[in-house]
């Protein structure tokens, strides 16, 4: 068969595409059925390569990264705001009515920990909620024994997970 223009291979590749839609997710549903390890391998050395990739990129150029991060937030601070104000109103609705002073006292001596970790690194530390405030399958409470401090990157590829450990 000679060789299709590229155009007219994107366009038929296209056009089978949308008429057996079903046929093709049913067969990569079961290629995703039978090589669950290998995807779940590839998947991890992607990630692992993208951290590393990212740290590097990030040391690089530290200060162009501040400078967008900067211009983002110019750019979005309504939309900062209202996460921001969201965030706020579900830790008040899971913070418990019958904590102690004390335990408000534990909550915030967590955070300035977190603080004091942060200037003394020179990293962000974060204080974490171990069972998600917000969780797909279960919520927890604002109470000191749901906090935990972590680094900030671990904190923010944790996003909002929450597993199950069994001893």
């Amino acid at each position: 068969m000679p060789r299709i223009d590229p155009l007219a291979r994107k366009a038929y590749a296209e056009q089978y595409a949308k008429e057996n839609a079903d046929k093709l997710r049913a067969y990569a549903a079961a290629y995703r059925a039978k090589n669950k390890a290998q995807i779940a391998q590839r998947r991890a050395e992607r990630a692992e390569a993208n951290r590393e990739y990212a740290q590097k990129y990030r040391a690089e150029r530290k200060t162009v990264v501040k400078e967008t991060k900067k211009k983002y937030i110019e750019r979005n601070r309504g939309a900062i705001n209202a996460y921001v104000a969201a965030r706020r109103v579900d830790k008040l609705q899971r913070t418990p009515a019958w904590l102690t002073e004390f335990d408000h006292l534990k909550i915030k001596c967590i955070y300035s920990v977190a603080a004091m970790l942060t200037r003394h690194n020179e990293e962000p530390w974060h204080v974490d909620h171990i069972i998600p405030l917000k969780g797909k399958v279960v919520s927890g409470l604002h109470v000191p024994s749901n906090l935990q401090i972590l680094r900030g990157e671990d904190n923010m590829s944790k996003l909002n997970s929450f597993e199950v450990g069994y001893a």
